[in-house]
């Protein structure tokens, strides 16, 4: 049976089977329908459609939905290897508990998260319009860059002379001179890309080089030598952008709506830290303002929300 038959199976085995009888009282009396059984152990269609559609955190997934065959070949696997778990009572080490609770926390507070935000309106036409407007580099003003790139670490004092060196518009490759002379590792490649594929920090720093010259960055902790090497413009049509900008826009919302559901929490709770944390202890507002603020927050997420 090949992997779109057996995903077509699966698929009208459930709309059946969700057809279930019901009582007087309409509670179902169907057992849960089961895919396969490993060892004796069912395994769900509902957890295969919980594989195959596990919801994302506030609309946002880093990773594809699996086939239907796939995430049942999935779900057999992770049962083989639970039961062995339990069998060799991983279950009750210590940190194995810990890591369960921790992660049932956190499977609660997203839920409940996601269901306080709800929905949030789509982004209108003209908020997508603005959103272009104010990032040209997404279509019309789109350019192009290509750059050398040298990536390593060094001391406070090589970073001093560096920078100097960056200063007084030494070459890229003499720059690197120094790097061997002082033994300093490096990695160093060649890097392409259009400013719609750059963070706003990586297209802010190589948008204040002109070609040809060199300049020292700092990103995420590590030093970063750059050369650019050539930039020119590539417009593209705004049509096909304006779909990641509303998802974005929808995105920066949802994210908003959820911090500010957090806020509204967080001013009503009475937290109090201690030990080696009160330090940590923000300075407490007057319960004046707590209120207000807690009023304002309330407001802007919308009672849609609540």
């Amino acid at each position: 049976m090949t992997k779109s038959t057996r995903a077509c199976v699966f698929t009208l085995a459930a709309a059946a089977l969700a057809l279930v009888a019901c009582d007087k009282l309409g509670h179902s009396l169907a057992a849960p329908a089961v895919a396969a059984k490993v060892n004796g152990a069912d395994i769900t269609f509902a957890q295969v459609d919980q594989e195959m559609g596990r919801p994302p955190i506030l609309g946002v997934s880093d990773h594809p939905w699996p086939t239907t065959a796939a995430a049942l070949d999935e779900l057999i696997d992770q049962e083989l290897i639970l039961q062995k778990a339990h069998a060799a009572k991983i279950d009750r080490d210590p940190g194995v508990m810990q890591a369960t609770q921790s992660a049932r926390r956190a499977a609660l507070a997203i839920a409940w998260l996601r269901s306080a935000v709800g929905v949030v309106p789509e982004p209108t036409d003209q908020e997508v319009d603005d959103y272009l407007h104010h990032h040209p580099e997404l279509a019309s003003g789109r350019r192009f860059f290509n750059w050398r790139l040298v990536s390593f670490q060094a001391s406070a004092t090589q970073i001093a002379d560096i920078q100097q060196q960056v200063a007084r518009n030494m070459s890229f490759d003499g720059i690197l001179g120094y790097l061997d002379a002082n033994n300093l590792r490096y990695v160093k490649n060649q890097q392409t890309a259009a400013s719609d594929q750059l963070s706003a920090e990586s297209l802010r720093q190589l948008s204040a080089i002109n070609p040809g010259d060199t300049a020292l960055f700092t990103n995420g902790g590590h030093l970063e030598l750059v050369q650019l090497t050539s930039e020119y413009a590539a417009p593209i049509d705004e049509g096909p952008v304006r779909t990641l900008v509303e998802t974005t826009l929808s995105q920066e919302r949802t994210k908003d709506a959820a911090g500010a559901r957090i806020a509204s929490l967080r001013a009503k709770a009475n937290i109090e830290f201690l030990g080696d944390f009160k330090a940590l202890a923000p300075a407490r507002p007057s319960a004046a303002v707590s209120q207000t603020q807690t009023k304002e927050i309330e407001q802007a997420i919308g009672t849609g929300l609540k």
